[in-house]
């Protein structure tokens, strides 16, 4: 009988074009996962893969290809060229171009490609899909837009954040607010060359947000439901998750040190570890088997004494939601004729995080309208409206969830307990009580030694970290030509927000116990307002069939 395992390895590769020569930032993706690279200025690539699985190669110009990775390290790869691809047109810089006329580094994602992703933000949901662009979040937390880098960070001091812009305009606000249904396409600009319209401002990459309109015929309506289950990604360690082997561990712990740092001979220090299992300087207080503290643990075998368990304790159980996810619902409606187009959109999301009391809730509303008034004349506005909440915790480092679950011993409960019969302890209203320093369990000798100043479930669940926002966007345009060659576009837009954020730590448990302040509350209110200007003055010019002149004049 045999066994084979994929195990990982690294593939290297040239790729050039059509003619045989080098293609500098080919986009090499590991199909069904988020782990790409690029080739550099000589057409050469590096990345790791599984044996069966397919790499993507793609450029602009180029037709996409896949390779199935085999026995060989190398592959090496000549693309063809895709002329229809060049006819494209991408979203730019206060305009479009074709793919064939463009000159700096932008890579366009379609609407197509961002509804496969059951993620509350687009951008989220395009880690790996672009060269060159980093896309990660910093935390699980469901709501929070995540971090983008461009060829790495831009600045050691000042933001590293790009620019984005929607419709035209500059946009302020957090990425999350739009729903990515609404979302036609988005378009990286990359490099100096792609961004340098846009001054200092994009100095750190320009994402550029361009919304769903109408188009012209039938009218169309759309309805998407959708529902999606959170889990862990990887797995965690494996972890001693029985009082019995934990309690085993510890006395074999004890039981070296004494005979490392003391000279005692291994029988003595049988016994001193188990007289010192629960009460010695070391002592873990909690016994969860009760009876005789110093005859839990057998001194001679190490082994846990038979005895009924008077509680358990699973902290993961309770700190986690495993039926956390996003459910999400929208409609919309779109139509017109060739003088007039219109599109209409509703959605709902909301968003369970994996940690207990996390979420997000958003609501929008988006219109668009356009209207070709003359043959020289199109006018055109569009309005959203975002409504978002999130909800988190007042949580640090030391009472983080997943290592607080990884560090402390599966003795401690999370709710206090009598440790006489090892029943709930419940307050004058049949609540029951966390466990901490303040609460002193019945029958307890003392309080839980580790980190006994908190309770992370008490702070997940009493504390309260809430931010509401209502956001409005809008903008207008008019575009106008004239003399044959010009063409003069003046865009407005406006940006509302309004903000409330509530933070409360509790008076039961933790740093604002009656002991200390009995509770500590603050709120915050604040609105925002953006306008923007902008007259673009534009000349193209087409001379014989191969060149094309195209200036722009801003302000």
């Amino acid at each position: 009988m045999s066994f084979s395992y994929a195990q990982e390895k690294t593939i290297t590769g040239n790729v050039t074009d059509q003619n045989g020569l080098p293609l500098p930032g080919v986009s090499v993706l590991v199909v069904g996962t988020t782990t790409g690279t690029q080739s550099d200025f000589d057409g050469n690539y590096t990345i790791n893969a599984k044996v069966g699985q397919v790499l993507r190669y793609s450029y602009i110009g180029q037709k996409t290809t896949q390779r199935t990775v085999g026995t060989s390290s190398t592959i090496n790869l000549q693309m063809e060229e895709d002329a229809e691809a060049l006819e494209e047109v991408v979203v730019t810089a206060y305009g479009t171009q074709k793919k064939e006329s463009l000159t700096g580094s932008i890579a366009e994602i379609k609407s197509e490609e961002i509804a496969k992703v059951a993620s509350g933000n687009a951008v989220t949901g395009l880690t790996g899909k672009v060269s060159g662009v980093q896309i990660f979040s910093n935390s699980g937390q469901p709501g929070t837009a995540p971090t983008v880098r461009f060829r790495g960070i831009g600045s050691l001091n000042g933001s590293s954040a790009p620019l984005y812009v929607v419709d035209g305009v500059p946009y302020n606000e957090s990425i999350t607010s739009l729903n990515p249904n609404d979302i036609e396409s988005i378009s990286f600009l990359k490099d100096a060359a792609a961004a340098a319209l846009y001054g200092n401002r994009g100095a750190n990459g320009v994402i550029i947000v361009t919304t769903k309109k109408g188009k012209a015929g039938k009218v169309s309506v759309n309805l998407d439901v959708r529902t999606s289950f959170t889990s862990r990604a990887v797995k965690d360690y494996d972890v001693m998750d029985g009082a019995g082997e934990y309690l085993e561990a510890y006395h074999k712990m004890l039981k070296s040190n004494d005979i490392v740092e003391n000279g005692t001979d291994e029988a003595t220090a049988g016994l001193n570890a188990s007289a010192n299992l629960f009460d010695g300087a070391q002592g873990l207080v909690y016994n969860p088997f009760g009876g005789d503290r110093t005859t839990v643990i057998d001194p001679t075998t190490g082994k846990l004494r038979s005895g009924n368990q008077l509680w358990t304790s699973d902290w993961e159980d309770e700190l986690f939601n495993n039926g956390s996810g996003i459910q999400s619902l929208y409609a919309s409606i779109a139509g017109g004729t060739e003088k007039a187009k219109y599109f209409f959109s509703v959605g709902n999301e909301d968003n369970t995080g994996y940690n207990i009391n996390t979420g997000f809730k958003r609501l929008t509303l988006n219109m668009n309208v356009n209207s070709q008034v003359s043959d020289n004349i199109k006018l055109g506005m569009s309005a959203n409206y975002a409504n978002r909440e999130q909800t988190g915790t007042l949580t640090n480092n030391i009472t983080g969830n997943f290592a607080w679950v990884r560090n402390i011993a599966p003795i401690y409960p999370v709710f206090a307990v009598d440790h006489a019969t090892g029943q709930t302890v419940l307050d004058d209203k049949g609540n029951p009580l966390w466990d901490w320093a303040d609460v002193t369990s019945p029958n307890a000798t003392a309080g839980r030694p580790f980190n006994g100043f908190s309770n992370p479930h008490a702070l997940q669940t009493l504390n309260v970290n809430k931010s509401v926002r209502d956001n409005l966007t809008s903008r207008a345009f008019a575009e106008i030509k004239f003399l044959k060659d010009f063409t003069f576009t003046y865009n407005f837009g406006l940006d509302l927000a309004f903000y409330n954020t509530t933070n409360y730590t509790n008076k039961i448990v933790g740093s604002a116990s009656p002991a200390d302040v009995n509770g500590r509350l603050s709120e915050q209110f604040g609105r925002g307002t953006t306008y923007t200007n902008q007259q673009l003055l534009g000349w193209k010019k087409t001379i014989g069939e191969d060149h094309n002149l195209d200036i722009l004049l801003g302000h």
